[in-house]
């Protein structure tokens, strides 16, 4: 019989899945009319990584605070946003950039589906997001 190690409980908070927040992010922006879902989500939590508010995040990369919360707004394009959210994203270790960029992807291509009115049932998605296999389908609404 082997002796088990007692649990250490260490007191810390877990790691968050950014990857999943960035998601669930883009989804909310996304209801709510959003220009650019994705990259309003990828602004929030690159924000959240450096663990600033609006102001401090401005003064710190020497943008105004409009322009933050502009791009936190969804105000500005996946491939316009500032270096340093992408810079903090990739720093953190928690989520690749590539996903990211095939999540912008998608919910692009589904919008120009839907503004053309295409005779689609659905778009699919197919990739590999936070370590899963995904291949789901996105319902083009009318």
């Amino acid at each position: 019989m082997r002796a088990v190690e007692p649990a250490v409980d260490d007191h810390s908070e877990p790691e968050a899945d950014l990857m999943l927040l960035c998601i669930r992010a883009a989804e909310d922006f996304d209801g709510r009319g959003c220009a650019h879902p994705v990259a309003a989500a990828a602004a929030l939590v690159a924000r959240g990584v450096a663990g600033l508010d609006r102001v401090a995040f401005a003064e710190r990369f020497g943008r105004s605070e409009s322009e933050v919360e502009a791009t936190e707004a969804g105000a500005v394009a996946f491939g316009d946003l500032p270096d340093e959210v992408g810079n903090l994203l990739e720093a953190s270790g928690r989520l690749d950039l590539l996903q990211i960029a095939d999540l912008d992807r998608a919910y692009r291509c589904l919008a120009a589906a839907v503004m053309a009115d295409l005779p689609i049932d659905c778009v699919w998605i197919q990739g590999r997001l936070a370590g899963m296999a995904v291949d789901g389908c996105a319902r083009a609404v009318r």
